[in-house]
């Protein structure tokens, strides 16, 4: 399976994600921001459309489902609260494409209806697409319908899991600002420097920089709650980890 990553360039910086089957040319949609894009990007290749999801119920991830349902006959699975659903998301779910199987996982925080998809194959995660839960070097917001101490089970029930060689796919393209976060609250930390190394050259092209678990462990502040450099730069050496992650949330949204 091959991973697609249509850029929206609208002012949250969304990225559509198309998982294609390259033997049979099946596609399935992760959050269908511009259905124009989707859908002139399926005509151009060649490509069908098996399956559209949506990670959660915020308009700029399920804006053109209609439309992209409409020209291609996919099938919608979706959350509550979004009409026109053919299938409601469960934890279990799963989607065959190719030899690739998609899990779905129910991930609340960012709103109390999200879920993350997992791509498996022969048993192996290799990514994960993670909407507004997991982001590269950050996470979510939770004043939209969300929670943060429900966001905070839901990194140490699900994120904290994951195999480090995981590939990471979130639904805006927010690194370079996570990115200057992190190294507001954790300045010492080598390995934010050289990430940001990184994206700076291709800010504003059409290339996404695909970060691994490993990385995001090593970046991210909110998958870093026990880091001993971090701690010390909030003031918070002996507080317990889930004040650790509302400081940081909060110092987020503030930001």
């Amino acid at each position: 399976m091959k991973v697609h990553s249509l850029f929206v360039r609208n002012t949250l910086d969304n990225i559509v994600f198309m998982m294609l089957d390259e033997a049979t040319g099946t596609a399935v949609c992760a959050d269908p921001t511009d259905a124009d894009l989707v859908n002139e990007w399926l005509k151009k290749h060649g490509h069908r459309c098996s399956h559209v999801f949506n990670t959660h119920e915020h308009y700029d991830h399920t804006a053109g489902n209609s439309e992209v349902v409409k020209s291609s006959g996919a099938k919608l699975w979706t959350v509550e609260g979004v009409s026109g659903a053919d299938h409601r998301l469960q934890t279990g779910d799963q989607i065959n494409l190719g030899d690739s199987v998609i899990h779905f996982h129910y991930t609340p925080g960012h709103t109390m209806k999200h879920f993350c998809a997992v791509v498996e194959s022969k048993g192996r995660p290799l990514q994960l697409f993670s909407g507004d839960t997991l982001f590269n070097a950050g996470v979510g917001r939770c004043g939209n319908g969300g929670d943060v101490d429900t966001m905070f089970d839901t990194f140490e029930r699900f994120f904290k899991n994951l195999d480090d060689s995981v590939e990471v796919y979130p639904a805006h393209d927010y690194i370079e600002n996570n990115l200057n976060f992190a190294k507001s609250v954790d300045p010492t930390n080598k390995h934010i420097d050289e990430m940001l190394d990184r994206v700076r050259p291709i800010k504003g092209t059409d290339q996404f920089l695909v970060t691994t678990m490993k990385e995001e462990r090593q970046i991210n502040p909110f998958l870093r709650l026990d880091d001993p450099a971090l701690r010390k730069s909030l003031q918070l050496e002996g507080a317990p980890r889930i004040d650790v992650f509302r400081h940081l949330r909060k110092k987020r949204d503030n930001w």
